[in-house]
């Protein structure tokens, strides 16, 4: 596990190097940025709660997907 707060994880500037690093579309680009802005105010079981959903929407898509 990390030892990283996901608010710490998207930081302005680690996001940017990220996002030049990769090709991302501008809806992914304003996806990231939202993300970045709430987290900072979830608690630490909230953000487990978020990435359990997200990891089980993802995988839902990639089967449903194929």
């Amino acid at each position: 596990s990390l030892d990283l707060q996901l608010s710490q994880f998207f930081s302005d500037q680690s996001v940017s190097q990220e996002l030049s690093a990769l090709q991302l579309g501008e809806e992914e680009i304003r996806f990231l940025t939202q993300i970045q802005k709430y987290s900072s105010r979830l608690s630490e079981n909230d953000r487990k709660l978020l990435l359990a959903m997200v990891r089980k929407f993802a995988q839902t898509t990639t089967v449903s997907s194929c």
